[in-house]
This record gives structure tokens, sequence and C-alpha cells, in this order.
């Protein structure tokens, strides 16, 4: 008689659940999360912007190489 494979348990959890595994994919590797954290990254902007302190004249704050940074308005 045959023995029956037995999963690991990781690969018994993606079986068990592989249509939300195959829709975390899609999630992950198509358009939806990177616009979702774009939406939050300009979400934390304006509202930062709003509440930091900052000198008078100086514009809000703008994305750049990873940070947020200000600068005297012209």
């Amino acid at each position: 008689m045959p023995k029956e494979f037995t999963f690991t348990p990781k690969f018994k959890l993606i079986v068990d659940h592989l249509k939300a595994v195959r829709t975390l994919n899609e999630y992950v590797n198509g358009a939806g999360l990177k616009k979702d954290m774009q939406d939050l990254a300009n979400y934390l902007r304006q509202d930062l912007s709003s509440s930091v302190l900052r000198p008078a004249g100086w514009e809000d704050l703008y994305p750049s190489e990873g940070g947020l940074y200000s600068s005297l308005g012209g």
C-alpha cells in the first residue's frame, strides 16, 4: 500500500488558502499595492505638512530620496 504524502505545515497552509494566496500575489505583483502605498505616503505627507512647525515662508513638505524636506519658498 503506498504511503500518503504529508504536507509540511507551511505548505499545507498555502494549499488550504490557495485562493487567498493568489489574491495576495495579484495584489503585490500588480498595481494594487504600489497604488495603496503611494496613497498612504501622500496622506502622511499632507498630514505632516499641516502639523509640523516650519518657519514662516517655508514650503510644505515634499518627498525626496526616502525623506521629507522643506525649503524657504521663492
